[in-house]
C-alpha cells in the first residue's frame, strides 16, 4: 500500500480478553495460517483482532 511521505506507523496493542476467547482466536489464526489465508508479519503496522458473537458462535 503506497503511503504518503512522512506517514508514521501505527501499531495498537491487543485488546484484553479472557483465556477462553484467546484460545478461540489462536485456533482460528492457526487454521488461517495453515490454509495460507494469512501469514506471520514483522510489520511496524498493527491493529488488534477481536471476537464477535453471531448466532451464539464466536467469529473473528
Amino acid at each position: 500500500i503506497p503511503m504518503k511521505p512522512g506517514a508514521k506507523e501505527v501499531s495498537l496493542p491487543p485488546f484484553p480478553t479472557s483465556p477462553v476467547k484467546r484460545e478461540v482466536m489462536d485456533a482460528q489464526m492457526d487454521k488461517w495460517i495453515a490454509l495460507g489465508v494469512i501469514e506471520p508479519s514483522k510489520s511496524p503496522w498493527g491493529a488488534p483482532a477481536f471476537i464477535v458473537y453471531r448466532n451464539s458462535k464466536p467469529h473473528m
